[in-house]
Parts: C-alpha cells; structure tokens; sequence
C-alpha cells in the first residue's frame, strides 16, 4: 500500500447497512498504520461498526502530517513505529494545531508495551494506548469510549502504570504539600473550565457535559485541554487529583 489512501474528498461511502443506523452519532476515524496486515484488520472491524466512520488512512509519518492540512477527524489511531519516524511527532504536531489539538482525541495503537514508549505517548497528547493484541469487540468499544472522554489502556500497561505509581508512593512517608506555583495554578482556571471538572468529578462523561453547560463537545474538550495544560497535568485521573488538592472539586 502506497500514498495516502483517502477515497473521495477526505470521505469514505458508508457501507450500506439493513439496520436503521441514521440517529446513531457518527465517530470519524483516522488511522496511520504502516502494516498492511493490522490496517486491514482494523478497517474490517471498523466496517462492522455502524457508529465508525473510517476517513482516511496513512502508512507513513509524511503522509500522516500531510492529512493534518485537512479537516480534523474525531479519533486518530496512530503507531509509533512508522518508516519514515516515529508517531509521536505526529501527536506532537496535533499539539500545534488548535482546530485539530480541541476536537481530535489520540490513541496509540503498538506493539511497544514498555514505559519509556507509554509515558512519551502520554506527555506528547495520546488519550489512550492499546497493544495490538486487543479483540475486535474490545477494540470497538475503547474507540468509543475514548471519545466520551475516557482513556483506554491496555491491562498490561495499565498493571505497569500502577506499579510505578504504587512505588512512588510508598518512597513517600507524607503526601507533598502543593507547591506555590501548583497552588497559585486554582485562581487561574476559568469558570468553564472548573465546571467541566465538577461535572466530570461525578462521572458524566463529556456528551452529557456538552449537554448540560448547553455547548458543544468540542467547546468542552477545549477547555479540558486548557485545564490540563495549567494543571500540569496529562490525563483526566490527574486533573481531578489536582483539582481536589487545590479545593477547586470536592466530593
């Protein structure tokens, strides 16, 4: 498989369907996979998927940046272990791109299953990382749910995070008082944005956020990534975290 594959302008048709799929909402996808094998096999699963849009599809780190010139697509999937370069420079660029940066949510889909690899995808924008041995039905319902907000992690990455964490803090006897620039970070956060963690604190996902501060999910989720980014923090366990640290969410 050669050059970016992208039927039609930035669209694919939708597989005709016996079921009455119309109310569903739609979830476009964006892969870049550089083996033809797993690309294959990720089409064929999003195909069996009625609420799955796969948009287009990349083999290369060059091609993949190209895409970025085009409208921005709800859900990228991207290696790390492209030909060309690595799929974090790709995240990273998302990063730069305040169109595709509030509406694209990230997950690295790999073989890498090590931290260094996990935490770099994390820190460079990634919302979630799988390793390719997921099964379909598994496969289709973390894309979903990476798009209500959550961050799927695959079980084995996961023990290995809690682990990390779990060594951390047993090297420490008391919790670290917040430091003055964490501290001073509360005064900072906007309105909107401390209302998305309050929401969030209590277990609604984004959609029912957008729908009770009357905005669109794309609005919510640029003001979860602003928090973030003043919070210092990378996901939305951490955010939270922070957030009933400073007194900003209390349960």
């Amino acid at each position: 498989m050669t050059g970016l594959r992208d039927d039609g302008p930035k669209t694919t048709p939708p597989t005709p369907r016996t079921d009455d799929t119309r109310a569903a909402p739609t979830i476009s996808i964006f892969i870049v996979e550089d083996k033809a094998e797993f690309l294959d096999e990720f089409s064929r699963m999003l195909s069996s998927a009625p609420d799955l849009h796969l948009v287009a599809t990349a083999t290369t780190l060059a091609e993949g940046l190209a895409r970025l010139e085009g409208a921005p697509v709800d859900v990228l999937l991207v290696d790390l272990g492209l030909p060309d370069g690595s799929g974090l420079d790709l995240i990273r660029e998302i990063a730069r791109r305040p169109a595709w940066r509030d509406s694209c949510e990230i997950m690295v889909v790999s073989v890498f299953a090590d931290e260094a690899h996990v935490m770099a995808a994390i820190e460079a924008g990634a919302s979630g990382y799988l390793v390719k041995d997921s099964s379909p039905a598994s496969f289709i319902q973390q894309i979903r749910e990476l798009h209500a907000g959550g961050s799927p992690i695959s079980p084995v990455i996961a023990r290995k995070l809690l682990a990390r964490l779990g060594a951390a803090s047993s090297s420490e006897n008391t919790p670290a008082a917040p430091s003055p620039e964490r501290a001073s970070l509360a005064v900072e956060l906007a309105e909107s944005e401390r209302m998305v963690l309050h929401y969030a604190s209590r277990g609604y996902t984004y959609d029912e956020v957008a729908k009770l501060m009357g905005v669109t999910r794309h609005t919510v989720l640029s003001y979860v990534k602003r928090s973030y980014l003043k919070l210092q923090v990378h996901s939305k366990t951490e955010a939270l975290y922070e957030a009933r640290r400073m007194g900003l969410v209390r349960d």
